[in-house]
């Protein structure tokens, strides 16, 4: 299924990095990912100092494909000082106002855990949103309230901005993601914990071939 969003990266496939599950080096997986048709990436890790993260987002871009969109989640800084091409935040005022600063070209997302979050990313002219906790995660036992295809599908019907579904995905349930309309969706658990992330993102890259 093509993506009918065509600002977004093709496939529209998301992979969250948290070198916390990471089995491999981060620049590793994000390499293998790559080399598996990946070609969007997150870099979210909270807990390293500003300049690690803009040496590790350098890191990310040099092994993955140049055309590749490698985003920043949380430091504008450093996107910026790691030549990123977006960023992504938990804050809607934040992104508001970085989506009146920021370079034209960059993707700019906003974490959104309900409709009326991803609402309020479509009235600010975001560029995208991911929407969570779809499922139930390893990554965040607990993370609540689940969300559901119901909901999932809820909020696509109801809104225009491009939502990308995250939390819980895994090779079984990804293809009933695509079909309740999403934009596309976000892996962070099952390719970090995985001992051979290439396959592991050849299987969820095939799920849009």
């Amino acid at each position: 299924m093509r993506n009918q969003h065509n600002h977004l990266p093709y496939p529209p496939f998301l992979l969250i990095t948290d070198r916390k599950q990471a089995c491999l080096p981060l620049t590793d997986i994000c390499a293998a990912a790559s080399r598996a048709g990946c070609k969007w990436f997150m870099v979210r890790e909270k807990e390293i100092g500003a300049n690690d993260l803009t040496r590790l987002t350098r890191r990310i871009i040099e092994v993955v494909d140049p055309e590749a969109r490698v985003v920043v989640n949380g430091n504008v800084s450093s996107a910026l000082k790691a030549g990123a091409s977006g960023m992504h935040f938990q804050s809607i005022e934040l992104a508001i106002e970085a989506r009146k600063t920021l370079p034209c070209h960059f993707l700019i997302g906003y974490s959104a855990h309900s409709i009326s979050d991803a609402a309020a990313a479509e009235r600010a002219e975001l560029d995208y949103v991911t929407l969570s906790p779809i499922f139930n995660t390893k990554s965040k036992p607990g993370y609540g309230p689940i969300l559901g295809l119901s909901g999932l599908r809820s909020a696509v019907v109801a809104l225009n901005i491009p939502i990308i579904a995250l939390a819980g995905i895994c090779h079984q349930n990804a293809s009933d993601v695509i079909s309740s309309g999403s934009a596309g969706f976000a892996v962070m658990g099952e390719v970090m914990r995985s001992p051979r992330p290439e396959p592991t993102t050849s299987k969820f890259v095939e799920e849009y071939l």
